[in-house]
Parts: structure tokens; C-alpha cells; sequence
């Protein structure tokens, strides 16, 4: 099958790979990782045929690590994407209407799917291409501020 970071992002083809990446993250996020040993352990336990329980691991592995690139993310000790804006950025550069706790805790899971999503999952620290962080922080906000349209401010500076 096709990689995510292979497909054209404007194609249908894309979306349903970028809903399959955050709906496996979000099943194996708990898990942390272990992720592996507990398909193992699902498949041990669905008493099925051994054989066909290990073509579908093997299928699963695939699609996980290489069609959705999970693999990094999944074995990473904090189990989630850096987050590409801190909690003042945010406020700053994007929303700057009052959020309360709660909200702010929905936009934090907003922008996590986000770039679960976009496979935003570096913080581009070390990384030499401005124009690209730029570009994604931008892409990253205006999502953000339509998704949010409560918490956003008409008078927004970037």
C-alpha cells in the first residue's frame, strides 16, 4: 500500500490514510510501547487459526510502521508528538480570546491530532529550514483558528 508521506495531501486517497494514522494512534497511544506485544496477545487470545493470526500481525506491523509511519511516535517515551506550538505561542500567535482550562485542553488535543494527522511529529529544533516551520506554525494556527473561531481575535498578528 501507499505511504502517507507519499500521497498527494489534496487526494481522497490521503484522507482516508490520515483518518486510518489518527484513529491507529489514538488505539495504540494508551498502549504505549508495548503496542506490539499486545496485538500479540489479542491474537493469542481470539483463538483463531495461528497462521492466520500471523499474516494478520504481520499486515498490521506494515500498515502501522510503514503506511502510516507510527512507528517513532509509538516508541517514543512521552508516546505523543512535541507539541509544535507551547501554551503561550498558542495564546500569542493564535487564540487569543479567554480559554479556560478546558478548552485549553481541547485545543492542546486538537493540535496533537493535527499533527498526528499532517505527520507534524518533530519539534524542528535542529532543523535548518525556517521557511518550513514557518509554513507548518501558519498551516497549524489557521487550522487552530478555524477551529476554534470562539477563543480567536479579529485583530490577529503573525
Amino acid at each position: 500500500g501507499a505511504r502517507l508521506a507519499d500521497v498527494s495531501p489534496q487526494s481522497s486517497q490521503w484522507k482516508d490514510l490520515s483518518d486510518q494514522r489518527w484513529r491507529m494512534y489514538s488505539t495504540l497511544k494508551p498502549i504505549g510501547a508495548m503496542w506490539k506485544e499486545a496485538l500479540i496477545l489479542a491474537f493469542a487470545l481470539s483463538r483463531k487459526d495461528i497462521q492466520d493470526c500471523v499474516d494478520k500481525y504481520k499486515d498490521l506491523i506494515i500498515l502501522i510502521e510503514d503506511q502510516l509511519q507510527l512507528k517513532s511516535i509509538l516508541l517514543e517515551k512521552s508516546n505523543k508528538p512535541t507539541p509544535l506550538l507551547n501554551g503561550s505561542e498558542i495564546r500569542q500567535r493564535a487564540l487569543r480570546g479567554h480559554i479556560d482550562g478546558r478548552g485549553f485542553r481541547r485545543v492542546m488535543e486538537a493540535m496533537e491530532e493535527w499533527q498526528i494527522r499532517n505527520i507534524i511529529c518533530h519539534d524542528f529544533q535542529g532543523v535548518d529550514d525556517d521557511d518550513e516551520r514557518n509554513r507548518t506554525e501558519t498551516q497549524l494556527i489557521d487550522y487552530l483558528v478555524t477551529a476554534f473561531p470562539e477563543y480567536a481575535s479579529d485583530t490577529m498578528s503573525r
